[in-house]
């Protein structure tokens, strides 16, 4: 992820294809995901996602280049109709090819891919919602919220769609609907969308009539005359899309994770740059390390009380009822039997609580993680199959070794303690 002002996105994408930092056409293979993709991001703080596959025609890069993509990153808020507020990250894409490149959007409901085409007359009408944010605000597909982009204009939306996310609190809108809802951020509005579409795509976005800087290059550029230059222009991506511009380049490097890092941290130091950061570096800093070992120590935990638990119930269970064993035996019975006759309750106790405690632990787990909900983590309760057969064992395993110790105690009951009067 680089961030950097808007007016240098054209050059850093210059630069990143002049260093060779883009991957080919041929070895994108039309994708702009896996370990070797990064983010071109200006003006605001990117989520550095990273997408999967896409197609090889969009204005948010060229038919032959399908290892980039354009898009306008900022900071926003959602708003509820209950006035609960959280901050999202609006990431707003020129169309379904670039958004396809970027991010494999999938619903949240059946886990199948949204597609802007999909939607009536081709585009959304309305904003994505990752699943993260709408979980933490109770947001569900056809509500309307109110919506705030990183100028601190509101407008009233529609939720179209809850996309699947554990991690990120993003926001999917296209630049069309961005403009409608904000009317778009380029300076001379319709004019500098018009400029866009019209001209070549390095220069038009850059030569917008109200932009005195671009419009300089702009002309500066026209003014070269050299072809060489041209053709280079005529395969720049805009800059500009429908009057929104745009502040980031999703880019899929060609190197190694640990070149993507090295030349991620050499692009830092540009000048022009704000920050920076790879996707390999972000996934090799995300680990669950540490999270995995507090969870191995509850369960170690969890484990521990449970056999405390069964031994004090057993070992009650015993001495409270050391008369009826002693009378048990005077009437002839043998230890064995005495063992299999107390044994037998407390497995008939233990598999009854299996039973219950199961769901009743499921529907535990579910309130407490509806209570950490946040909008930037989504946390998904799922319970294999094997994990409920793992409890259900380990929790028998301690019944039957609590037996061990319980069987000598019955073994030492003596007889004659029947025959005593009750005090």
């Amino acid at each position: 992820m680089v961030v950097a002002d808007h007016d240098h996105v054209a050059s850093l994408l210059e630069r990143l294809r002049d260093d060779g930092a883009i991957a080919d056409a041929d070895d994108a293979s039309g994708t702009s995901g896996a370990s070797g993709s990064g983010d071109v991001t200006g003006d605001s703080d990117s989520s550095g996602t990273s997408g999967s596959s896409g197609t090889s025609d969009s204005s948010g890069g060229t038919a032959s280049d399908a290892s980039f993509a354009l898009a306008r990153v900022e900071n926003g808020e959602i708003t509820t109709g209950m006035n609960e507020t959280e901050t999202v990250q609006i990431v707003t894409v020129p169309d379904e090819s670039a958004l396809d490149r970027i991010v494999d959007l999938r619903s949240a409901s059946d886990g199948s891919p949204i597609r802007l085409s999909s939607f009536e007359y081709g585009r959304p009408n309305g904003v994505i919602v990752a699943q993260s944010a709408a979980n933490a605000l109770g947001v569900r597909a056809g509500d309307r919220i109110t919506l705030k982009n990183g100028s601190a204009q509101r407008r009233q939306v529609r939720v179209v769609a809850v996309s699947r996310s554990v991690i990120g609190s993003d926001v999917y809108v296209t630049a069309g609907d961005y403009r409608r809802f904000f009317g778009g951020t380029a300076d001379g509005g319709a004019g500098a969308g018009e400029a866009a579409a019209a001209g070549t795509a390095m220069g038009s976005a850059q030569g917008s009539a109200a932009d005195s800087a671009a419009d300089s290059a702009a002309d500066s550029a026209n003014s070269d005359g050299d072809s060489a230059k041209d053709a280079t222009n005529a395969d720049t991506p805009e800059t500009v899309v429908d009057g929104v511009q745009m502040n980031t380049i999703f880019a899929r490097y060609s190197g190694s994770d640990d070149e993507q890092i090295a030349y991620a941290e050499r692009l830092g130091k540009d000048a022009n740059v704000l920050s920076v950061a790879s996707t390999a570096d972000l996934r090799r800093s995300f680990s669950f390390d540490l999270m995995g070992a507090v969870v191995a120590l509850i369960v170690a935990l969890a484990g521990g009380l449970a056999l405390v638990v069964l031994f004090t119930l057993a070992n009650t269970n015993v001495s409270e009822r050391v008369r009826e064993m002693a009378t048990l035996k005077v009437l002839g019975f043998f230890d064995r039997e005495v063992h299999r006759y107390v044994n037998r309750e407390m497995m008939i106790l233990t598999v009854l609580g299996v039973i219950v405690g199961l769901p009743v632990g499921r529907w535990v787990g579910g309130l407490l993680t509806a209570a950490l909900a946040m909008p930037g983590i989504y946390f998904e309760v799922t319970v294999r199959w094997q994990s409920y057969a793992i409890a259900a064992a380990v929790t028998l395993v301690f019944a039957l070794l609590v037996q061990v110790f319980t069987n000598p105690v019955l073994d030492r009951i003596d007889p004659a303690v029947s025959l005593k009067s009750v005090e």
